[in-house]
């Protein structure tokens, strides 16, 4: 909004908030139950965000616990790196029926998304995984604070690059009671549950009316 004000010499312009593209009907018990007993960690970036892919491998490998690292939107040979509990999924095309489900079978499975990219991290990726239940790990990009806050209750801020950090905080999910992480998981889901279609449309149908 900021940025279009900027650009655009309109004042007429209006920020009706993020809208989640997804078709999936949530059944939030069954979600639940299938992610409080998973040890998957997702990445989802291009290449545009290999840091953020590299550092998170990087604090992988150092895990004292045992946990799987999926990764969606890049390939091994882009990252270049491969061991056993690393998983590259590629791209996956939503419009495509079976890279569709495994995109949002991902999701539905995974106990965390990090993404600690300098400057910018993905945000409609994390965003549509938070409507999933999915706590977070993220940089503290202006984004995401604008939106969500400097102190998030659904998740961690780490500092790109600092991956001891990264490792303490990852750790400190995977080994999260089931009362803390479904705590975590429900707030995740809270903060961006208005972000539909339909909450979209409502609110750009008061904008017109109070015109």
């Amino acid at each position: 909004h900021e940025f279009n004000l900027k650009q655009y010499n309109n004042k007429n312009q209006y920020y009706l908030g993020n809208v989640i593209n997804c078709n999936y009907k949530l059944n939030r018990f069954n979600l639940i139950a299938e992610k409080i007993k998973s040890n998957k960690i997702l990445f989802i970036g291009n290449k545009k965000y290999l840091q953020g892919a590299i550092d998170l491998i990087n604090a992988f490998k150092q895990l004292s616990i045992k946990a799987e690292l999926h990764i969606i939107g890049l390939i091994d040979a882009e990252v270049g790196i491969n061991f056993p509990g690393l998983y590259y999924h590629g791209y996956l095309n939503k419009g495509n029926t079976i890279e569709n489900e495994l995109y949002y079978n991902l999701i539905s499975e995974a106990r965390v998304i990090i993404n600690t990219n300098p400057n910018w991290g993905a945000f409609s990726a994390i965003t549509e995984a938070m409507y999933f239940l999915t706590p977070v790990i993220t940089s503290p990009y202006q984004e995401f604070i604008k939106t969500y806050g400097d102190d998030i209750d659904f998740g961690f801020y780490v500092e790109p690059k600092n991956i001891k950090d990264l490792i303490f905080k990852i750790e400190i999910i995977l080994n999260n009671s089931s009362e803390k992480q479904i705590e975590m998981m429900n707030n995740a889901h809270e903060k961006v549950k208005d972000f539909t279609w339909s909450s979209y449309t409502n609110q750009f149908l008061r904008l017109i009316e109070n015109s």
